[in-house]
């Protein structure tokens, strides 16, 4: 029996002290399993990404050196519109933050940076701070004399920056963030791995087997039917590692099937993990051609939202949107929270005392409110498309499954119809049934048109 390291430390830590090793080994003279080889290739592979078509055998590791969390002074900003290039202010009173770049690599001309993640994901687009940090700092130290330069600022002089995004665990659309340079997924960390897999180090071929056995749960489109007792009796993966590739690898099949199908036209397609109070949930969201009218609130589009809880059975939902809008430049964390809620400026007004505490007390009671009107119009038009005979053919095609008037409903959604589909990771068939629901639904309510969405 395998007793595997990774299984008992799962986390990005001691992935970044993995990475180290294994670069580090290009400064290790007596290396019998040359390691070093696997080393130089991910490097190399990582500067050609950045820099295609260099001749990556003339790559100088003269000045190769590792620094782990690197300390770093980044700006104070929330969120990055990838579309529009804008980013969008958190905080007025604070203008930079401490950041800590999980691995820096100086090689050659270049910096990398490798961010380092593993059941969690990038947040506060911290690759492009990072990345934006580096470069002033180095835009900074090019004016200066080189002569009147202390050994740090010599070490960035005149480099290259090269933004890696290393990540085992499964990620929605990372290949749509364009300040990557580099992206190191599951699949691709394998395929170089396993091209070594002579080498008998432990740590490494440990590594190999840790990454081996996610693939194996996160492909969910075999007929294995998974019992509670052998998941946690799993020699390599710890059982909550095991829950959440089974349920992403499930969400990341689901979207590539309805991309490669073309089963609606150029499907918008989210997914990925939160936590709901005291309980993780899995969740994709599914754009179909569902159209909302006439409203300057809710977008054109409906969408099918797919929530996976422990311990509990997956449910498909109707939902319909509200419109993002985000805020920029705002005066202050209140006035943010004011937009987010869409507060109105006569209940503003009314808050004199605008503490934490008063403003929580508002937003709830705004939620509420919010919520009831949502509650009599998500009837409404759940009666229409009964009336229409809509509902009644979804519930004849998904004869196993009921189909139930409303739902939860969030700040930014309105449920009109919940299935709870009674399956879960340990479901036999779980990926085909999950499809043929999926089919049911975008194929019923393509033609449909919601209008009653005014006023609300």
């Amino acid at each position: 029996m395998e007793n595997n390291i990774f299984k008992y430390a799962p986390n990005e830590l001691v992935q970044d002290a993995f990475l180290c090793w294994l670069l580090n080994w290009i400064n290790i003279g007596e290396d019998i399993d040359n390691i070093k080889e696997v080393a130089k290739e991910i490097l190399s592979e990582i500067i050609n990404d950045y820099d295609n078509g260099i001749d990556i055998r003339k790559i100088d590791y003269g000045n190769f050196q590792i620094i782990p969390q690197y300390p770093i002074d980044i700006d104070n900003y929330k969120k990055y519109d990838e579309n529009s290039k804008e980013i969008f202010k958190k905080k007025e009173n604070i203008t930079k933050l401490k950041g800590r770049i999980d691995i820096l690599v100086i090689i050659d001309k270049y910096i990398i940076i490798i961010e380092d993640k593993v059941n969690t994901n990038e947040h506060d687009f911290q690759i492009f701070q990072y990345k934006k940090a580096l470069k002033e700092k180095i835009e900074g130290i090019n004016k200066k004399n080189f002569d009147k330069l202390n050994n740090d600022e010599r070490l960035f002089y005149n480099k290259e920056v090269i933004a890696c995004y290393y990540k085992t665990f499964d990620e929605c659309n990372i290949i749509t963030k364009s300040y990557i340079d580099s992206i190191f997924d599951r699949e691709r960390i394998l395929k170089i791995l396993k091209k070594y897999s002579n080498i008998k180090n432990i740590y490494f071929s440990q590594y190999i087997s840790y990454l081996e056995r996610m693939d194996y749960y996160s492909n969910v489109c075999n007929n294995n039917i998974f019992k509670i007792e052998d998941l946690k009796n799993d020699i390599i993966l710890k059982y909550n590692i095991i829950v959440d590739i089974r349920y992403l690898g499930l969400l990341r099949a689901l979207q590539k099937w309805l991309v490669d199908t073309n089963i609606s036209k150029k499907p918008i397609i989210f997914w990925g993990k939160s936590n709901e109070g005291s309980r993780d949930t899995w969740w994709e969201n599914i754009e179909i051609d569902c159209l909302v009218e006439n409203s300057e609130t809710f977008s054109e589009k409906a969408f099918l939202k797919i929530n996976a809880y422990e311990n509990d059975n997956i449910k498909i939902r109707l939902m319909i949107g509200k419109k993002t809008h985000y805020v920029r430049n705002n005066e202050s964390r209140k006035e943010n929270i004011k937009m987010i809620y869409e507060y109105s400026d006569i209940e503003y007004n009314k808050v004199k005392d605008k503490s934490v505490n008063t403003w929580d007390t508002c937003i709830i009671a705004k939620y509420q409110e919010k919520n009831k009107d949502y509650n009599v119009k998500k009837k409404e038009i759940f009666d229409k498309l009964k009336t229409e005979g809509i509902i009644e053919e979804i519930q004849h095609q998904l004869k196993d499954y009921e189909v139930k008037s409303g739902g939860n409903s969030g700040n930014y959604e309105m449920t009109i119809f919940t299935i709870k589909t009674g399956l879960n990771i340990y479901s036999e068939n779980v990926y085909e049934k999950l499809k043929f629901i999926i089919e049911v639904l975008k194929q019923s309510l393509k033609n449909v048109k919601i209008s009653e969405l005014q006023g609300i």
